[in-house]
């Protein structure tokens, strides 16, 4: 079995919707282990009914039906059996069809709200987080480990209890039919899927913690090639990133192999097992000395219950395989959340700390007092007690050598960084600037403009909802920023697709473009 730490952190990182679901998952698992276990219970009373159709005369409840139900003879009463047996089965498998609706249901929308919880903590960091992570790992993590924690480990971790809910009451059933047989079969079977998943299950965490680098990889590769597309061209270098990425393909080769094979072989594996317990089953049934009907009887519910319960081990051993395996995804997942958490409540606290003032109407003056800033994981400072005054209206050149701190003055004003030591004014107070720059009193050009994949009026009023963006200040931004004229002569106008980087546009353009973005809120300062 799996650590029950990650059991603890898959637990951990589902939400309260989550939780809910889980309860009535659980519930509708009893319900349906109770719903197996009578339907298997049935099959030896219709068995015994079809070898010895006398015992209606002598058991009083089939007496009691074969009365009430008026029919002919012992034949029609054994037909009118054998389909409520049959309707049974149909509405218990109604009722799993539903059970499954709702498992899959919980896994897909568990995996939306993770993946939506990891962006918005991811989004909402500190600037300062982002320096030593990398982007392939963020994506992976929202996209592919978000799904790993409730798809497979939690869906998996609800098929265990499912399943073992459900061989538990087969076999409590089969075990008052005929004990003895039934503890050695279960012994047998138990014994020999707890020393499979002892030596194979450390390999299984081992392959998924190779999944989760290759993963990691490969995206790194595939963005860094196809984002320096011109660069590879001119200079040459596309096999260099073709060769590594076949490199890291043909790893993850041999990792799904190896995932595939751990999770199909139990299935064969328990083949023979239970193939070897039936066998023992009969060995034991027949030298009981038992009649003949009831060991028919007898040896129907084990042929029923080894046909039903066969499955149920094989999901188990496959759940096993699975948890092992996504297990570093859950840890990955857990450490992800409480990071970001840790350090969402260290900024608010510090704010607090510090008395923000709440940002204000408009920016007067923008000071520095004693402002020292060092780098996580170093010791030299990127700024030293600067002391700076900025008054509304004034414009300002930055210049120093390379690695003077030109950068990071410009990211504190932005509210990316927030001081190591001393105090960012505005207007003479001490205030939150994240929450200056959000309200968009500070507008930002950066010396790299992302331009989105879409048209020219959502990349000027960027991450705005196309209803509610105000063309008017697009255009106005497009004039302030020298671009009225290349409007005029796009085919759709505003409306017209600038493509991926801004592939049709050339780089004087895609700075302009940044600065239409920049003035389309109109902001105090602009950096």
């Amino acid at each position: 079995m799996t650590a029950p730490t990650d059991h603890a952190k898959g637990v951990q990182v589902i939400d309260g919707t989550a939780k809910r679901w889980i309860a009535v998952i659980v519930a509708m698992t009893l319900v349906s282990s109770t719903l197996e276990a009578i339907g298997i219970s049935l099959i030896f009373p219709l068995l015994k009914l079809i070898t010895e159709p006398q015992i209606i005369e002598t058991n009083r409840t089939l007496g009691w039906f074969y009365e009430k139900l008026g029919l002919a003879n012992t034949g029609q009463f054994i037909i009118v059996t054998s389909v409520c047996f049959f309707g049974a089965f149909f509405l218990k498998n109604v009722f799993m069809v539903v059970f499954y609706y709702v498992q899959f249901t919980f896994a897909f929308t568990g995996t939306v709200r993770l993946a939506d919880r990891l962006l918005k903590l991811y989004l909402g960091a500190p600037y300062s987080a982002f320096l030593s992570r990398n982007s392939a790992e963020l994506i992976r993590n929202v996209r592919e480990s978000a799904h790993d924690v409730y798809g497979t480990f939690l869906v998996n971790l609800i098929n265990l209890v499912v399943e073992l809910f459900l061989i538990v009451a087969v076999a409590t059933i089969v075990f008052l039919i005929e004990p003895a047989a039934t503890l050695i079969a279960g012994g047998l079977v138990v014994a020999l899927i707890l020393a499979y998943y002892k030596v194979c299950g450390p390999m299984f965490e081992r392959w998924g913690h190779e999944r989760l680098r290759l993963s990691r990889a490969a995206l790194q590769i595939l963005q860094q090639s196809l984002g320096s597309f011109k660069e590879s061209r001119v200079l040459g270098r596309e096999a260099f990133f073709i060769r590594q990425f076949r490199e890291i393909q043909e790893s993850e080769v041999s990792n799904r192999r190896n995932n595939q094979m751990g999770s199909q072989l139990p299935r064969l594996i328990n083949e023979v097992i239970l193939l070897g317990a039936m066998l023992a089953v009969v060995v034991v049934v027949f030298l009981s000395n038992t009649a003949i009907s009831d060991v028919v009887a007898g040896l129907g519910v084990f042929a029923a219950a080894a046909l039903r319960l066969m499955p149920s081990v094989n999901r188990i051993t496959v759940a096993l395989h699975s948890l092992r395996a996504s297990s570093p995804a859950v840890e990955t997942v857990s450490q992800e959340i409480a990071t970001f958490e840790a350090l969402d409540a260290a900024f608010r606290a510090e704010n607090a700390a510090r008395k923000m003032a709440p940002p204000p109407a408009s920016i007067e003056q923008i000071k520095f007092e004693s402002v020292s800033f060092i780098y996580p994981h170093t010791e030299t400072p990127a700024l030293c007690e600067i002391e700076a005054e900025i008054e509304a209206g004034q414009i300002i050149g930055l210049v120093g050598a390379s690695g003077a701190g030109k950068t990071t003055f410009a990211d504190m004003i932005l509210g990316l960084l927030t001081p190591t030591s001393g105090r960012l004014l505005i207007n003479g107070r001490e205030a939150d600037m994240r929450s200056t720059v959000a309200c968009q009193k500070i507008g930002y050009v950066p010396q790299s403009i992302y331009i989105l994949d879409d048209t020219l009026r959502n990349n000027v009023a960027f991450g705005i909802d196309p209803g509610e963006i105000d063309d008017t200040r697009v255009h106005a931004a497009l004039k302030l920023a020298h671009l009225d004229r290349f409007v005029e002569q796009l085919p759709d106008g505003i409306s017209s697709q600038l493509m991926e980087h801004g592939a049709r546009l050339s780089g004087g353009q895609r700075q302009r473009v940044g600065i239409a973005r920049a003035l389309y809120d109109d902001p105090d300062v602009l950096v």
